[in-house]
């Protein structure tokens, strides 16, 4: 777990550290996953690693490596094959010693933490099971011993409730400061609509919320109603026309020195 913040000097620093340490014990056939909590949740600052830890938590207890979300394409400088790195891009079931093997093997992530003024925290977790069977000891845990047998298809289960619950109807709406901000935003979420949305119904419904319920609403909106089994043809001429529902006062500027530098 990195701490990979996205940016194009720290992750090549950081993943090449990782690929010095463990590449030289990995192959092409069983890499070294490498994922980052951030690209789902931001960075929490000071709350960044606790976040990282608690993904790694379940991680172990699901016996899943979650895709890193939204990944597109991995920084050139990024050698991911000769340190045998790989990104997961889907779900993966945590690998066994031998996939025609019954026995389970352990789990264990390395967690990475790295603070503003260079205080760096590393921590290493291993799978409650496997350390209560090292120490012989018995006690409750929630690891699931062979994630093999116990997971299905979530997606296909997902869409299969949707569809069952009636309309495929999903409300997407846009806000911004002026009009010209909101087409500008509107085209953007075209594009990214066309290539990673149209078509699939979880991921309209994560967008309709996520528009809905997590961005900042403000003086100028805008409305499309989209059909799953017509996702496809959302485009400006589908969209309603901006329009300003509230003038509203002209915000107040305020001025924060907080004398402990710019990362406050």
């Amino acid at each position: 777990e990195a701490h990979g913040t996205g940016t194009q000097v720290g992750d090549p620093i950081e993943t090449t550290a990782i690929g010095k340490v463990f590449g030289a014990v990995r192959s092409p056939k069983n890499p070294l996953y490498v994922g980052s909590i951030k690209a789902n949740v931001g960075h929490l600052e000071a709350a960044s690693g606790l976040a990282a830890l608690v993904k790694c938590v379940l991680v172990l207890e699901r016996g899943t490596i979650p895709p890193v979300a939204l990944f597109k394409s991995l920084n050139p400088n990024i050698d991911a094959a000769l340190y045998n790195l790989a990104i997961p891009t889907q779900c993966v079931t945590w690998p066994s010693s031998d996939d025609n093997d019954d026995d389970i093997c352990l789990r264990r992530i390395s967690v990475q933490s790295f603070g503003f003024g260079g205080t760096n925290a590393h921590a290493i977790v291993d799978d409650a099971a496997s350390y209560l069977r090292s120490q012989g000891l018995t006690g409750h845990h929630q690891v699931l011993e062979d994630p093999r047998k116990q997971h299905g298809n979530k997606r296909q289960e997902y869409e299969e409730n949707e569809h069952q619950q009636g309309s495929q109807l999903r409300l997407l709406v846009w806000s911004a400061a002026d009009a010209g901000a909101l087409d500008r935003v509107s085209q953007v979420y075209l594009e990214y609509y066309e290539q990673n949305v149209a078509g699939r119904l979880d991921m309209i419904s994560r967008l309709s919320y996520t528009l809905a319920s997590r961005r900042s609403l403000m003086s100028w909106r805008r409305f499309a109603v989209v059909d799953h089994d017509d996702g496809s043809a959302l485009s400006l001429s589908t969209m309603s026309k901006p329009v300003q529902v509230s003038k509203g006062k002209v915000p107040a500027i305020a001025y924060a020195f907080t004398g402990q530098g710019a990362q406050w």
